[in-house]
């Protein structure tokens, strides 16, 4: 997460990659209580400069209030199925106003 540590549900489903934070996903198996880590201490502490994520839909917020410092390249798997256009759009104009943008050869 972005910004201080706080406490999340995440529900965990029969096929794990479909696990996530949202309970309206689907049907799931159970509940763990996590706490996040704030991702630009993180990203700092291991002196990253890549971001590779498939969030289950998280990667809205995130890379919204996230500054991602020395990250030079984002790869993101996108779920327009959770949060609709506007959401790729909060999520490009994030990116945008960081000084990313959209590569299509690194696209499928």
């Amino acid at each position: 997460a972005a910004g201080p540590p706080r406490p999340f549900t995440f529900y965990v489903r029969k096929d794990l990659w479909m696990s996530s934070m949202d309970k309206d996903q689907g049907p799931y198996e159970r509940e763990m209580r996590i706490v996040s880590t704030n991702i630009d201490d993180f990203i700092v502490q291991h002196a990253a400069n890549v971001l590779v994520m498939d969030i289950e839909g998280a990667e809205r917020e995130l890379l919204q209030h996230a500054k991602l410092p020395g990250i030079e390249r984002v790869y993101l798997e996108l779920h327009d199925h959770l949060y609709g256009l506007d959401g790729i759009r909060d999520i490009t104009q994030a990116l945008a106003l960081k000084g990313y943008a959209y590569d299509p050869r690194g696209s499928r």
